[in-house]
């Protein structure tokens, strides 16, 4: 058999399947589409600009316990053009005053079941029961908005 080139279809070297390539290598393709299967758990938090240097040292400590649990991806991003026109805003879905600003985050994980199993060790952490336990937060988690998500569409 020769090696598959651009046009062959072939999903493992990033080429588009085909119905050629799922006759020819079916378990493969079935395991690449398995394998591009994700789980997300995303954030949308509002935070005073005085609490968010605060906030950047809690989530990098955070991303370093939850990628060590296996975690694929850790991502904090901090708002930068968030008053569009014409469109509800992430300022105006988070709530954020006008001395806050808009964080958006995500997680992402191999499934749902690897979700549950990371989020359980990283709650059982000692490095996370020791920042949740110190007391000043620098964001009140009952404004939080949160959601576990299924993958749509990867590209």
């Amino acid at each position: 058999m020769r090696h598959p080139g651009p046009d062959s279809g072939f999903a493992m070297l990033g080429y588009a399947v085909n119905g050629a390539a799922r006759a020819a290598f079916p378990g493969v393709i079935e395991l690449e589409e398995k394998a591009m299967e994700r789980y997300v758990d995303g954030f949308l938090i509002p935070i005073a600009l005085d609490k968010l240097e605060r906030y950047r040292e809690l989530a990098a400590l955070a991303g370093t316990v939850w990628k060590e649990h296996g975690a694929l991806d850790y991502w904090e991003c901090v708002g930068d053009d968030l008053d569009v026109q014409e469109m509800a805003s992430f300022r105006q879905a988070a709530g954020a005053a006008e001395n806050e600003t808009v964080v958006f985050s995500w997680i992402a994980y191999a499934s749902r079941a690897e979700r549950d199993r990371i989020n359980a060790a990283v709650m059982n952490d000692p490095r996370i029961k020791e920042s949740m336990a110190a007391g000043e937060h620098p964001f009140d988690p009952r404004r939080m908005a949160y959601g576990g998500f299924r993958t749509l569409v990867v590209a």
